[in-house]
């Protein structure tokens, strides 16, 4: 048996072959840029790289993300899209992250994960079938990460107990404890912050006719998909001239909001309410230059993922240049 671990650094890679014996004899291996990898971890990295991929006999058993970041507030997206990816192409994730841990500098305070991570993951994976965890890297009283390896130990049961059932992870008893782990964090949270339900202050949804009318002297021509939909979810992002050339969090938060809010089936096409990013401070020369749609970077997210760029002078219509097929989701 041929086992590999791909890594996005090489201290990840060998942090994750001592999780298990069964990895010990596993070949570590960085992933290269695109192009020079297997065709299937080019696709798993086309949006943005995990940290680890396991292949056992060159098939992709899962993909890993660890970080030590508490995905909260704004930021809670940042590294959404490699999970989406993944569920894509019908590979389980784990996304190893606090829920709780302290934030140091000028605003320092104990931070919380964001309940609608949770909630996305939950409806992504109710959509297409594949499994997702989110795990808590667990801190001390003090709210610091625990770095003792203690951390690592709710993993490595997983693991074990995934290995047992050939990595079909429904077959995993303690698979389904961590599931509702998930479901326990997601309800302190809600009632921690009831506003967690709804949508953040840059969410907004409002009727289609109405958006289409606001774009009138635009001359647009929409699709017969975006105009039956009877509402748009316009999501504004303030960057500004200066400091629009930059893809987290926005990328990754886009999905989120896509699945929580926009649809109920594996395909964009699939959307009942239409995703828009509304950009009023840049105009459309400057985002082009700053943002040109380049396969391989994940700024080529700001093309494929909502159905139209608003910006301060003009419009980008993203749907004749994307792809519903995630293996050729290229542009």
């Amino acid at each position: 048996m041929e086992i590999q671990i791909y890594c996005d650094a090489l201290q990840e890679g060998e942090w994750f072959r001592k999780i298990s014996p069964y990895f010990k004899n596993a070949k570590v291996e960085k992933i290269k840029p695109r192009g020079k990898n297997l065709t299937i971890i080019d696709n798993l990295i086309e949006y943005d790289r995990p940290d680890i991929i396991l292949l056992i006999n060159d098939r992709v058993v899962f993909a890993l993300e660890k970080t030590e970041e508490v995905p909260t507030g704004h930021n809670v997206g940042q590294r959404f899209a490699r999970i989406v990816r993944s569920i894509e192409l019908n590979i389980p994730f784990i996304y190893f992250c606090p829920f709780v841990a302290m934030k140091h500098g000028k605003y320092a305070n104990k931070c919380f994960i964001n309940a609608r991570l949770l909630k996305a993951v939950e409806k992504m994976e109710y959509i297409h079938k594949v499994p997702i965890l989110v795990m808590n890297w667990i801190s001390d009283k003090d709210y610091e990460l625990i770095r003792t390896g203690a951390e690592d130990s709710e993993l490595k049961e997983l693991i074990d107990s995934i290995i047992k059932v050939n990595f079909i992870f429904q077959k995993s008893k303690f698979f389904y404890k961590l599931k509702e782990k998930m479901k326990i964090e997601y309800s302190k949270r809600i009632k921690s912050f009831q506003n967690y339900k709804l949508p953040p202050n840059t969410v907004k949804f409002i009727k289609t006719e109405d958006f289409i009318r606001s774009l009138k002297s635009f001359d647009v021509k929409f699709s017969d998909r975006f105009m039956n939909n009877e509402e748009t979810l316009i999501y504004t992002i303030g960057m500004t001239s200066s400091n629009c050339r930059r893809e987290d969090p926005f990328t990754g938060t886009q999905l989120v909001y896509d699945y929580l809010w926009c649809r109920n089936g594996t395909k964009i096409s699939d959307r009942y309410r239409n995703l828009v990013l509304n950009i009023p401070f840049v105009t459309k020369d400057r985002w082009l230059e700053a943002n040109p749609n380049e396969t391989g970077k994940k700024r080529h997210l700001y093309y494929t993922v909502p159905d139209l760029i608003k910006l301060s002078d003009g419009v980008i219509l993203t749907e004749h240049i994307r792809f519903d097929n995630p293996q050729k989701r290229l542009i």
